[in-house]
């Protein structure tokens, strides 16, 4: 799967995600590009973050915690990302 990922023309948030591309991940940490991404994909981004950019991964909390009307639902939210992200399966080539 990833090589198909890999040799796509144009590829998106969650391309990179799936290649683990951090270098190319960071670049979403721009005021622009981090406004454009939808919630789910930046609860990817900040788990991807979180142990080399802790101060990157509060500020994409709070960005979270500003769109949701409650704020319970953020843990929830990340919560559940998280284990959809944690079972996904990869196969390798």
């Amino acid at each position: 799967m990833k090589n198909i990922i890999k040799y796509k023309f144009e590829k998106t948030f969650i391309d990179y995600f799936l290649l683990d591309d951090y270098e190319t991940l960071l670049e979403y940490l721009s005021p622009y590009k981090i406004n454009k991404l939808p919630t789910n994909e930046l609860c990817l981004l900040m788990l991807r973050i979180v142990e080399k950019k802790p101060k990157e991964a509060e500020k994409i909390k709070n960005i979270i915690k500003s769109r949701v009307k409650k704020p319970e639902d953020v843990e929830n939210l990340l919560l559940t990302n998280f284990n959809i992200m944690m079972n996904m399966k990869v196969e390798e080539d």
